[in-house]
């Protein structure tokens, strides 16, 4: 018998022993985990100098933490474009080895929603509600940001006038969901000053809006497919890791980048194999 199999026997044993699986009461944070990887790094000093691009490029994940019940609507845009507000405290920027937060004098930064805008629909983050912008992060050389923008092309050619349909309105909770390419129109995704300042390039590869886990072992639960997590742990979200695991789904990556905690990285290995137990083991607070 493997080592893995022998530590999926033992807690197997656990769990069915106790009987009864920790819970705890849901929670409404949304979390947003972009994901990608270093295309092309013209940084020469400071923070992330050094850190490769190309076909063995660094891996990248940008994490959001909102509050679906703080948002601003666009006054341009009215019902088809809302920022969900979010400061320093809950940013946190991945590339390779290095962990970046916002600027602390950024105090007020969106994750904004598009519906129908005016038939598409995307995500971008800003400091605004209107238009893509890139937020200052704590790093060298200085006035850098990260920016990100994701439109989906699923629009019905003419004559129809349908719009989008992969988006039904600008509410948070309305867009839980995991893509990757499916219906990609454009992206942007760079460390950038400005428009015409973009020495890190970054080619996206996913982005998942989720509502906030508990803890790394709270992976299902809502809905789905993929069921969102619900800041309850159950034989649900034990088997949906066992199964995932098995298969090397995305669901089972858990862990693996900086922390604490650490975010996924991509990869289904033996570290998210221990993650999952322990995290399952502490149960929700």
């Amino acid at each position: 018998m493997s080592p893995f199999h022998a530590r999926l026997c033992q807690f197997t044993a656990v769990v069915i022993a106790a009987g009864t699986f920790p819970t705890a009461a849901p929670a409404a944070p949304v979390r947003v985990t972009i994901t990608g990887q270093v295309e092309s790094n013209g940084f020469t000093s400071g923070t992330f100098a050094g850190i490769p691009g190309g076909a063995n490029g660094a891996p990248v994940t940008l994490v959001i933490d909102l509050n679906s019940e703080n948002f601003l609507d666009s006054a341009a845009f009215p019902n088809r474009v809302r920022g969900y507000r979010f400061g320093p405290a809950n940013l946190r920027f991945t590339v390779g080895p290095v962990t970046v937060p916002m600027r602390s004098d950024i105090t007020t930064a969106y994750f904004c929603i598009r519906n129908n805008d005016p038939r598409a629909d995307g995500f971008f983050i800003s400091r605004g509600t209107d238009i893509p912008v890139e937020l200052p992060l704590v790093m060298t050389p200085n006035n850098f940001g990260v920016a990100f923008s994701r439109t989906f092309g699923a629009i019905p050619p003419p004559p129809s006038s349908a719009p989008d349909a992969t988006l039904t309105s600008v509410n948070l909770l309305d867009a839980l969901g995991f893509w990757g390419f499916e219906n990609l129109s454009s992206y942007n995704f760079t460390v950038q000053r400005g428009d015409n300042q973009t020495p890190m390039i970054i080619t996206y590869q996913t982005i998942r809006i989720q509502r906030a886990a508990c803890n790394p072992a709270d992976i299902t639960g809502i809905g789905g497919p993929p069921a969102q997590p619900d800041s309850l742990l159950t034989g649900d979200d034990f088997n949906a890791f066992i199964a995932g695991f098995a298969a090397g789904q995305p669901i089972a990556d858990v862990t693996g980048i900086g922390g604490p905690p650490a975010l996924p990285d991509g990869l289904v290995t033996g570290d998210d194999f221990v993650a999952f137990v322990s995290a399952f083991a502490t149960g929700c607070p």
